[in-house]
């Protein structure tokens, strides 16, 4: 595959995302309130964040002592 053909087949895609036709915007807007994000997932990530800063910081206490 040439290099003018990528680039066509590249450019042709990314136009079709940046145009401003109103029947993609309905659709993306459809998809977007489907997409819902469970709490759950959260208290994890927090859980996780709380849990590497309390090992950092006993590194740390661990080094310097």
């Amino acid at each position: 595959m040439t290099a003018k053909k990528m680039a066509d087949i590249f450019f042709g895609k990314f136009s079709e995302l940046v145009s401003n036709d109103q029947g993609d915007k309905k659709t993306i807007k459809e998809n977007v309130e489907k997409i819902e994000v469970p709490t759950e997932k959260k208290s994890q990530n927090k859980t996780l964040i709380y849990i590497s800063i309390v090992l950092f910081a006993a590194i740390v206490i661990y080094l310097i002592s």
